[in-house]
């Protein structure tokens, strides 16, 4: 059972990112846009995000960074399919590489110099893991699956 749980549990996690960019594109598609560029914006949002909020040892200006490289690559699609009237599938397809690109060259420039890990920086560290909703999660193998998930898991479902 406990297999099961955990099977559970992460599938949860792992989808809220997920979810949390197809919401952002079914409001991209309910105003007549097709944004196939939403994986590679939050790529670059996500490594300039970690990376900025890191290096200040601030949530906030891990989420400021995280929005601002997120909403410039936004900004390069609006401009190329409303300005210039480029193809709404190839501009979003070219920023899923280009994203991607980014995050891997970032990534891999990282790696090589010396990675910042999330262990070092207890204010982000404290933010990021998960700590759930008292007493809840203490029930068994419902409060595991359902109640000891990050707040962002929580947010995401009420958005």
């Amino acid at each position: 059972m406990n297999t099961i749980i955990n099977f559970l549990y992460y599938s949860i996690r792992s989808a809220t990112p997920l979810l949390l960019g197809t919401t952002g594109e079914t409001i991209t598609e309910k105003s007549g846009s097709l944004n196939l560029g939403v994986e590679g914006m939050m790529a670059v949002g996500a490594i300039i995000g970690y990376y900025f909020g890191c290096m200040a040892n601030s949530f906030i200006a891990a989420l400021l960074a995280s929005f601002l490289s997120a909403a410039f690559c936004g900004a390069i699609f609006a401009f190329l399919t409303v300005s210039m009237q480029a193809n709404q599938n190839v501009t979003g397809l070219a920023l899923t590489t280009f994203g991607l690109g980014i995050y891997n060259f970032i990534g891999k420039s990282l790696t090589e110099t010396g990675f910042p890990k999330l262990d070092n920086y207890k204010h982000l560290n404290a933010i990021c893991h998960s700590s759930g909703i008292p007493f809840l999660r203490d029930i068994p193998y419902i409060g595991r699956l359902l109640f000891s998930h990050n707040t962002f898991v929580y947010i995401a479902i009420i958005i």
